[in-house]
């Protein structure tokens, strides 16, 4: 099948969500193509944790039978555990630091989409092999017998990335991943995306930092007041003159290695 003519990724049309008596999105039409790299960006309140919980059947959007639908390749009904080889999810939330588990328990954890290991019975050799593959990737092999409560944020992120990618999806989305990471910890964050990236894995990035919208990244979604606020290539989207609009205040903006900066 020509690249083509393959369903979107992710397709919503006339999607409207309520929390409590706010209404968070107003009606959402997105498409994201299969291998499109892109950001979802905007301020806090904008309704991006909403987007994220529409997709992950976190949340369940207004809809209108005639006039809305939200697929995921096509389908508007997913079983969990088929979508987990298509769409990792990465939130920080995902790990519950109550559990006591290893780094590595943790990352196995996700091939059964459980917040920790119920039963290392069930781990295939094959599946172990590829556990430590992934580790191997995001460095952090020497981890892997540490408890998850006792490493920094910055490692923690890298264990929820590994946990997603043990499957083997075609598309990682991310939500707010350099969230009360340090300097330096996000830096290195951005660089194993666009490593990962480069290994042909698509991104879906959901933030408010600008910063985080790595070299790979070229299409660029601007989210306001749970509405769509622009979307397009990221150098065209990314002005000045949009970014002031989005987030309130006159800004200079920098561009350099592919990151765009804030001045």
């Amino acid at each position: 099948m020509a690249k083509q003519d393959l369903p979107p990724l992710i397709e919503f049309k006339n999607i409207s969500l309520v929390r409590g008596e706010r209404l968070c999105l107003k009606n959402i039409n997105l498409v994201i193509n299969q291998g499109q790299s892109l950001a979802i960006l905007g301020p806090n309140g904008a309704g991006k944790s909403s987007l994220i919980k529409t997709i992950t059947r976190e949340l369940y959007p207004i809809f209108d039978p005639q006039n809305s639908s939200l697929r995921i390749l096509g389908r508007e009904n997913w079983d969990v555990f088929a979508l987990r080889s298509q769409l990792g999810i990465v939130s920080a939330e995902v790990l519950n630091q109550n559990i006591s588990q290893t780094c590595k328990e943790a990352v196995l954890s996700g091939y059964f989409g459980s917040p920790y290991l119920h039963d290392a019975g069930l781990v295939s050799t094959e599946m172990e092999n590829y556990a430590n593959e992934v580790m191997h990737l995001l460095e952090i092999d020497k981890l892997a017998e540490r408890l998850t409560n006792e490493i920094s944020s910055g490692e923690t992120r890298r264990v929820v990335i590994a946990r997603a990618l043990v499957n083997k999806p075609q598309s990682l989305l991310l939500d707010e991943p350099t969230t009360n990471l340090d300097m330096k910890s996000a830096h290195q964050l951005r660089k194993l995306l666009s490593k990962i990236a480069g290994l042909g894995t698509q991104i879906i990035l959901v933030t408010h930092n600008l910063s985080d919208i790595i070299p790979e990244i070229n299409r660029v979604v601007m989210l306001k007041d749970g509405s769509i606020f622009r979307d397009g290539v990221k150098t065209e989207i990314l002005t000045e003159a949009n970014f002031a609009e989005l987030f309130g205040f006159e800004v200079n903006l920098l561009s350099k290695d592919g990151f765009y900066h804030i001045y």
